[in-house]
Protein backbone atom coordinates (compact mmCIF):
# COMPACT_ATOMS: atom_id res chain seq x y z
CA UNK A 1 0.00 0.00 0.00
CA UNK A 2 3.07 2.35 -0.18
CA UNK A 3 1.82 3.40 -4.05
CA UNK A 4 -0.79 5.35 -2.82
CA UNK A 5 1.10 7.74 -1.05
CA UNK A 6 3.69 7.58 -3.20
CA UNK A 7 1.36 8.55 -5.94
CA UNK A 8 -0.16 11.89 -3.91
CA UNK A 9 3.44 12.84 -3.34
CA UNK A 10 3.92 12.37 -6.76
CA UNK A 11 1.41 14.03 -8.04
CA UNK A 12 1.56 17.17 -5.67
CA UNK A 13 4.99 17.41 -6.89
CA UNK A 14 3.65 16.99 -10.78
CA UNK A 15 0.70 20.05 -10.05
CA UNK A 16 3.74 22.33 -8.29
CA UNK A 17 5.72 21.51 -11.72
CA UNK A 18 2.87 22.48 -13.70
CA UNK A 19 2.45 25.51 -12.03
CA UNK A 20 5.95 26.66 -12.06
CA UNK A 21 6.07 25.98 -15.89
CA UNK A 22 2.70 28.63 -15.98
CA UNK A 23 4.99 30.89 -14.10
CA UNK A 24 8.35 30.24 -15.60
CA UNK A 25 6.18 31.18 -19.38
CA UNK A 26 4.47 34.01 -18.33
CA UNK A 27 7.91 35.16 -16.97
CA UNK A 28 9.90 34.64 -20.22
CA UNK A 29 6.65 36.44 -22.38
CA UNK A 30 7.16 39.64 -20.30
CA UNK A 31 10.74 39.48 -21.00
CA UNK A 32 10.40 38.94 -24.46
CA UNK A 33 8.01 41.76 -24.67
CA UNK A 34 10.53 44.16 -22.63
CA UNK A 35 13.57 43.07 -25.17
CA UNK A 36 11.19 44.15 -27.47
CA UNK A 37 10.96 47.68 -26.26
CA UNK A 38 14.63 47.59 -25.58
CA UNK A 39 15.54 46.79 -28.98
CA UNK A 40 13.40 49.47 -30.28
CA UNK A 41 14.42 52.05 -27.59
CA UNK A 42 18.12 51.19 -29.25
CA UNK A 43 17.47 51.66 -33.20
CA UNK A 44 16.08 55.13 -32.33
CA UNK A 45 19.16 55.65 -30.39
CA UNK A 46 21.35 54.79 -32.87
CA UNK A 47 19.60 57.06 -35.27
CA UNK A 48 19.45 59.62 -33.27
CA UNK A 49 23.39 59.12 -33.02
CA UNK A 50 24.37 58.95 -36.26
CA UNK A 51 22.40 62.30 -36.93
CA UNK A 52 24.22 64.06 -34.07
CA UNK A 53 27.16 62.60 -35.96
CA UNK A 54 26.03 63.71 -39.33
CA UNK A 55 25.35 67.21 -37.17
CA UNK A 56 29.07 67.22 -36.11
CA UNK A 57 30.12 67.00 -39.77
CA UNK A 58 28.38 69.22 -41.13
CA UNK A 59 29.37 72.31 -38.47
CA UNK A 60 33.03 70.97 -38.64
CA UNK A 61 32.74 72.02 -42.68
CA UNK A 62 31.08 75.13 -42.23
CA UNK A 63 33.69 76.20 -39.37
CA UNK A 64 36.24 75.31 -41.48
CA UNK A 65 34.64 77.55 -44.44
CA UNK A 66 34.39 80.66 -41.77
CA UNK A 67 37.91 80.09 -40.61
CA UNK A 68 39.23 79.72 -44.27
CA UNK A 69 36.77 82.88 -45.30
CA UNK A 70 38.92 85.06 -42.54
Amino acid sequence: MDFIPSFTVFQQKNEQLVENMAVITTQKAEVEKQVAVLSQALEVAKAELKTCRDKIVFLTDENKIIIQKR
